[in-house]
């Protein structure tokens, strides 16, 4: 796929409210299980912290393919 291309779709996925309303339900909801962790509950933690920090990647890879894509097509 061409730089191009992955901007478009990492734009219409960024842009769609049913990835923002997802993204942001399972961010809250793993922040909210952290917090609500027992004290001596660190595997569950280290578990939630994982899974936010891929959420965070993915997001982070879209926004890379359209900044990347933009660059791409501007001209010298």
């Amino acid at each position: 796929m061409t730089k191009h291309k992955n901007a478009l779709l990492a734009a219409q996925i960024l842009e769609n409210e049913a990835w923002s309303e997802a993204y942001e339900q399972l961010e809250s909801a793993l922040v909210e299980g952290w917090k609500a962790s027992e004290p001596d509950a660190w595997k569950a933690r280290e578990g939630l912290y994982e899974r936010l920090q891929a959420l965070k990647d993915v997001r982070a890879q879209l926004e890379t393919f359209l900044a990347t894509g933009q660059f791409a097509r501007k001209p010298n």
